[in-house]
């Protein structure tokens, strides 16, 4: 399952949302004896997360990766980990979340199950701009990833979640359309090559 997000105050063109419909078609292609589902979720306190468990629910993923995007990335910023933990910011409905926490009675952080590290690694090799972050922010990213970890953590298969972070825009040459699809479809391969062969860690 891969997603990304719509438009939210200051991001009129979430190009998150571009890629995973660009992503997604492309990974049904090379991943025959996976579906692939790709939905683009909104930006908001509620409806978001939402419609992460709907999706959960109804396709049980044995992979989830998440697409957003932020001011700070220059390419693709693989998270390690997600915090029980909202701030104060205005959704895309103009509504601020109706409480700090995400998940009562839940842990104060969760570790990606994504293979964060081997992610970079390979991304490196393939001279697309990566980096590793502990900080997934405190808007809607970090708590659809929380969310997601948590849902993964409830699931009785094995399965997995990350979150991945671009820019707020694609720039040629260094990171376009083009690079991010590849780049993608190698997070997805590296995702792939470590659920076949054991448990992931970001560490």
């Amino acid at each position: 399952m891969l997603t990304g997000f719509g438009p939210f105050p200051g991001v009129a063109n979430n190009i998150s949302a571009d890629l995973v419909e660009a992503l997604g078609a492309q990974a049904a292609q090379q991943f025959k004896d996976y579906r692939v589902i790709a939905h683009v979720l909104p930006t908001e306190w509620v409806a978001g997360p939402e419609l992460l468990a709907n999706l959960y629910n109804a396709h049980m993923p044995v992979l989830s990766l998440h697409f957003g995007v932020s001011e700070g990335a220059i390419g693709f910023r693989i998270e390690t980990q997600a915090v029980n933990s909202r701030g104060r910011h205005c959704d895309a409905a103009g509504q601020l979340p109706e409480r700090e926490i995400i998940l009562a009675q839940s842990a104060k952080a969760l570790q990606v199950t994504a293979p964060a590290r081997d992610i970079v690694a390979r991304l490196k090799r393939l001279q697309i701009p990566a980096e590793l972050s502990s900080n997934a922010g405190t808007f809607l990213c970090n708590s659809v990833l929380y969310r997601s970890l948590h849902l993964c953590g409830c699931a009785t298969g094995p399965t997995m979640a990350g979150f991945i972070h671009m820019p707020t825009a694609f720039t040629e040459p260094v990171f376009g359309l083009d690079t991010a699809i590849a780049g993608g479809i190698e997070i997805i391969c590296v995702c792939l090559e470590r659920l076949r062969v054991g448990p992931a860690t970001a560490r």
